[in-house]
């Protein structure tokens, strides 16, 4: 069969290549299929029209997409417009929004199928069934039209041993040609492009809709198996630098001192820093001094909040005490650093708020992003807004980390003056300039001008797919 992957649409300026997708690639490769993948998340992005004129062209007898609650609007236009384009291919969807809602997402779509939760297995075993014409109604972890029913299949339980996943189809993939401005905007080298050394997360924070797809179990990658691929893409891709996205990088610490031991040992060099972030107190001198002489450069921290009563309503289970010494250790290893804070937690107040803005302001930090609070669905925060919305008219482009005005004790206006003050009190530190400079580089000029701008204009994560 002729398999079509297109990625989710962008919303905000992150310019990364739909690695999940790369995986799936691989599983469907290892059944014969031939492949393509359409990424939204580089430069130039296609249009809604180059998209439909690629369709007609491969012609695709499975389009498969990736939807993402802020831009699931977009994911509703792809699919529909598809649906004309190429009438007898099988749609079908995964990623955190159909996992979350799987019978929104078919009602919304009009797509035949859902993966829900971590895909490969089910789209292994959804292409088994396609080949041979079986009932896929019974595969785990699949939501299936039957004309205007869906029919959610069992649960599906994630894989134990991540090792026996395949590695991402790079070559599909072309991780070197996308736009060298990383989301954090600190960049050692490049190209640079995402990785993963481990799937899972222990953690319960109330806001984090990840175990979803990704698991409440830590689950790492053998770290010979990880050298092999970071091999791979230096050689293949020329790749100098890797951001991961694993959700807790240090929370195993065997795994994080395996991690570093095996690049020392195999003398790979390449700067490395974990994107998604991790807890700030499970880091001690011992390991960031390994991860340091490995290769890490940057700790990104999801502190979320200074607060003690904020950091207990979003189940942050972090001692507050600690936050400060933990940045100075990272400053005096040579590490640069930076948080992210959510304003507006439910129950939250402004002087909760502002107390947070001058922990963060005075803190070492070289740099922080503060976020509206939003609740996403498969979160446990999204009780708070599933409720007092109709998903078929909700417009979920306002789920964007800025547009949120959902708390409940600060107004819509209260928050964005928030926002804005955050960012003015943190980067109006004279001593944070110089880091700041660094970001504004000749090659990533252009992209940091427009992060800028739709920070000025209020526009921050409202990207929309061009007709």
């Amino acid at each position: 069969m002729r398999i079509l992957l297109i990625g989710a649409p962008a919303f905000l300026r992150v310019y990364l290549p739909p690695l999940g997708l790369g995986y799936l690639a691989s599983v469907a490769r290892a059944r014969g299929h031939e492949v393509k993948i359409i990424s939204l998340t580089n430069r130039p992005a296609p249009s809604m029209g180059g998209i439909e004129r690629a369709v007609r062209e491969f012609a695709p007898d499975v389009i498969g997409h990736t939807a993402l609650s802020p831009s699931f609007n977009s994911s509703i236009r792809i699919m529909r417009a598809l649906r004309s384009v190429a009438p007898n291919a099988k749609l079908v969807l995964g990623g955190p929004h159909p996992t979350a809602l799987p019978e929104h997402t078919l009602q919304s779509t009009g797509a035949d199928h859902a993966i829900i939760g971590e895909g490969e297995v089910t789209w292994d075993e959804w292409l088994a069934a396609l080949e041979s014409g079986a009932d896929v109604r019974g595969i785990a972890g699949l939501a299936t039209r039957c004309g205007d029913e869906i029919h959610v299949g069992p649960k599906r339980d994630f894989v134990a041993d991540v090792n026996v996943f395949p590695e991402p189809a790079w070559d599909l993939l072309k991780p070197e040609s996308y736009p060298q401005a990383p989301p954090q905007g600190l960049q050692l080298r490049t190209p640079a492009t995402q990785f993963l050394t481990s799937r899972g997360c222990p953690c319960s924070c109330s806001y984090c809709a990840a175990n979803r797809t990704m698991s409440r179990t830590f689950r790492p990658r053998d770290t010979e198996l990880v050298a092999n691929e970071i091999e791979r893409l230096q050689r293949d891709h020329g790749i100098r630098e890797l951001m991961l996205l694993d959700l807790n990088f240090t929370y195993e610490r065997k795994h994080a001192r395996a991690f570093c031991e095996t690049l020392l040992r195999r003398g790979i060099d390449i700067a490395w820093k974990p994107l998604a972030g991790f807890r700030i107190d499970e880091i001690d001198e011992p390991i960031l001094t390994l991860l340091r002489r490995a290769g890490c450069y940057q700790l990104i921290f999801g502190i979320e909040s200074f607060h003690p009563e904020t950091l207990k309503t979003i189940r942050k289970d972090l001692d507050a005490g600690v936050i400060h010494e933990k940045i100075r250790l990272a400053k005096r290893l040579g590490f640069f650093t930076a948080s992210f804070f959510i304003i507006g937690s439910p129950g939250e107040t402004e002087e909760r708020v502002n107390y947070t803005i001058r922990e963060a302001s005075k803190s070492p930090l070289d740099f922080g992003a503060f976020f509206c609070w939003t609740p996403m669905p498969g979160a446990a925060d999204w009780a708070h807004l599933k409720n007092r919305i109709e998903p078929c008219e909700f417009r979920w482009e306002n789920l964007n980390y800025d547009a949120a005005a959902y708390s409940d004790t600060l107004s819509h206006a209260t928050l964005s003056k928030l926002v804005r003050k955050a960012h003015l009190s943190f980067y109006m530190k004279p001593r944070r300039w110089p880091k700041l400079l660094r970001l504004i580089r000749p090659r990533s000029f252009r992209y940091f001008a427009e992060f800028a701008m739709d920070y000025i204009r209020g526009t921050r994560g409202q990207l929309r797919l061009a007709d």
